[in-house]
């Protein structure tokens, strides 16, 4: 049996026909694989194991400079190493290909498929 640690609780809107999305963020005080249990408690007391979801924390002060960058400047990441592996992809998801010529807008930057980070460009 594992032993899980209540990290906080979130009030339900209670009976609904419509779709409700909740959501929730926090930052673990550690690094390594933290395992995240999302679980739902009805007010008949009936309890249900959503997910169960196991994420690398990595502490670590990763940043992109400059920020904002210009259409075509060259930008940086600060705080990875070179065998990190790191995937630009625009706002709708889709990789980009040309790192080094971003054209106006908003990417993500993955950083070994588990830190993610905004780069805006103007």
């Amino acid at each position: 049996m594992q032993n899980w640690e209540l990290v906080d609780q979130v009030s339900g809107v209670g009976n609904s026909s419509n779709t409700n999305e909740y959501s929730y963020s926090f930052t673990p005080d550690m690094n390594g694989n933290v395992y995240i249990q999302l679980s739902q408690t009805d007010y008949d007391g009936t309890h249900e194991i959503l997910k169960v979801m196991n994420v690398h924390v990595s502490n670590s002060k990763i940043s992109l400079y400059p920020m904002p960058v210009r259409e075509g400047q060259q930008w940086h990441i600060r705080g990875i190493n070179s065998n990190d592996k790191v995937q630009v992809y625009n706002s709708a998801m889709v990789p980009v290909e040309n790192k080094d010529n971003l054209i106006r807008g908003f990417y993500y930057v993955v950083i070994n498929d588990n830190t993610v980070k905004k780069l805006i460009v103007k």
